[in-house]
């Protein structure tokens, strides 16, 4: 199990280098898709000083973020709202996002 990175709380902020790492120990298989979305939705959405990403690192973690937030792994829940997405689906959001830093 992969411990998980202070953010906000300890001052430091999510860096594009601490997301990144965070994204590698996913799509690694460290993370299951579960603990990462919910990682990745608060430290972004909550812990990221945006402002202090390239653009480049601002349109990936965006692209993944809107992603994240839209995970369910339950099927029945995604088949009644489809906007849903599933592990397939992010683990392929992870590794775009990836591509494009």
């Amino acid at each position: 199990m992969v411990a998980r990175e202070r953010g906000a709380a300890d001052g430091a902020g999510y860096t594009a280098e601490r997301l990144r790492r965070m994204v590698e120990q996913f799509v690694s298989g460290a993370l299951d898709a579960g603990t990462f979305c919910a990682w990745f939705e608060e430290a972004f959405n909550f812990d990221t000083d945006r402002a202090a990403l390239s653009r480049r690192e601002l349109k990936a973690f965006t692209g993944l973020f809107n992603e994240v937030v839209h995970y369910s792994p339950l099927p029945e829940e995604r088949a009644v709202i489809p906007n849903y997405r599933d592990e397939v689906e992010i683990r392929a959001a992870a590794e775009t996002c990836l591509q494009k830093l």
